[in-house]
């Protein structure tokens, strides 16, 4: 996308497919279209303000694709102020967009609506999720949980989106990702270790999809002894482990099954990529390959383009 190390302010990639849409630093009010097979840029868009978060699924990005990226089908009118962008769309089932309900200086209030198939908006859900602003909002790959965070320490919560039920809080979190049939967590902090955790009730059974090493690359971070609130357990150890090289480093990482492997990946800020094979029976993951991906430029423009799907991080 344009030139290698240029620098990139926000990105989304439609799940599963070969668009992009971005935003530059030196350009923010221009939105990219770009076709990672062709490596062209087909479409651009450009608005009167600074454009501050991009969110796409198929059903959405479609009509957006076919309309050349210039009508809009729907807007959410009178919402709180929301100027670092906090919200975050459904990729697969029944299209369901979360955002903040409150302003910026007031409680953690999320509000999620449902997006009917003739693009009217119809107000679902208001969950209490923290007693301080919001600052960071992700569903899981099928849209059945909701992960959220605050501006105040690093808690990261789990919600039910259909009772607005808390089911799992994690502590001392800098960022988590989902796998993508919604078993298992990978979390991380700036400790050497990366965890994974097995979900005893897993949201759903997606058969994951085939593809190779090129098509992947994933997210998540920072991980602790999770809750599960509802029931008051703690876990006494988590399902899996991996190491880095070295501690205090900014990383993320996540979970992605590949040819019916469960593989954990982790990009650390120094320039790093690191792949670990999950062993099913779990245990200390076994490292598969390590591989120097640049600078810290390279470092975020990567993980924002790979490693930002279905997880959650600061």
């Amino acid at each position: 996308m344009g030139q290698y190390g240029e620098a990139v302010r926000y990105v989304e990639r439609l799940f599963s497919a070969c668009f992009v849409a971005y935003v530059l630093r030196k350009s923010p009010r221009k939105i990219n279209a770009f076709h990672l097979e062709k490596r062209r840029k087909f479409c651009t868009q450009c608005y009167a303000n600074t454009v501050v978060t991009i969110k796409m699924n198929r059903e959405v990005c479609l009509d957006l694709l076919i309309f050349q990226l210039v009508k809009v089908s729907h807007q959410i009118c009178d919402i709180p102020e929301n100027k670092k962008g906090i919200i975050d769309i459904t990729t697969d089932g029944v299209s369901m967009i979360a955002y903040p309900g409150a302003a910026e200086t007031g409680r953690g209030l999320v509000i999620i609506i449902t997006i009917h198939l003739i693009f009217t908006c119809a107000p679902s859900l208001s969950i209490c999720a923290h007693t301080s602003p919001l600052a960071a909002l992700r569903f899981n790959p099928d849209g059945k949980f909701l992960a959220t965070s605050s501006v105040k320490g690093t808690v990261i919560r789990i919600f039910n989106v259909q009772t607005a039920e808390r089911c799992y809080e994690f502590t001392r979190v800098n960022c988590m990702g989902f796998s993508e049939n919604s078993k298992y967590l990978c979390l991380s902090s700036n400790t050497e270790t990366v965890h994974v955790f097995k979900l005893e009730e897993s949201v759903s059974d997606i058969q994951p999809e085939t593809s190779s090493w090129t098509d992947y690359f994933a997210k998540a971070a920072s991980s602790y002894l999770p809750t599960q609130v509802n029931e008051l357990i703690s876990r006494e150890k988590s399902f899996a482990t991996a190491r880095l090289p070295k501690a205090g480093v900014k990383n993320v990482a996540a979970l992605r099954i590949i040819k019916s492997e469960l593989y954990l990946m982790v990009a650390t800020a120094d320039g790093f990529l690191y792949c670990f094979v999950v062993d099913p029976n779990g245990g200390e993951c076994a490292i598969k390959f390590q591989h120097r991906i640049g600078n810290e430029v390279l470092f975020f423009n990567f993980i924002i383009i790979f490693l930002s799907e279905r997880s959650l991080f600061y």
